[in-house]
Parts: C-alpha cells; sequence; structure tokens
C-alpha cells in the first residue's frame, strides 16, 4: 500500500526528532565516560604525550614548507 503524504512526513520528522534526542544522549553518555578515563592519572599522562607527539608532527608539517 501506498504511503499518504502525511504518513511520509511523520516518519520524516519522527526519525529525525529521535535521532537528534538519541544523538544528545550518546553525547552526554561520551562525557560521563570521558570524565572518568581522564580522572586515571596514567591515562592522562598517556594522552598528553600522545598529543604533544601529534602536535610535534604538525608543527614539523607546517614548517616543512607550502600547503599541497
Amino acid at each position: 500500500m501506498n504511503k499518504s503524504n502525511l504518513d511520509r512526513i511523520v516518519e520524516e520528522v519522527t526519525a529525525r526528532t529521535l535521532t537528534g534526542t538519541v544523538s544528545v544522549a550518546i553525547e552526554k553518555m561520551a562525557e560521563e565516560i570521558a570524565k572518568d578515563i581522564l580522572s586515571d592519572e596514567e591515562f592522562r599522562e598517556s594522552l598528553r604525550a600522545l598529543t604533544r607527539a601529534s602536535a610535534r608532527r604538525i608543527m614539523a608539517d607546517l614548517a616543512a614548507g607550502p600547503l599541497a
């Protein structure tokens, strides 16, 4: 059976709203997990070292010459 325009609108809006709401919930959960993980000093030191190494590579690339 063919869906009416109203049926399609209801499905689209419902899907968009649910996606947005679930996305917000996932973002909040990820923030909570990140806070828990970052409370581990050993992990924080590893993350800091990784970030520094990445920054050094980026700076070396920038200093190497013009962008492609």
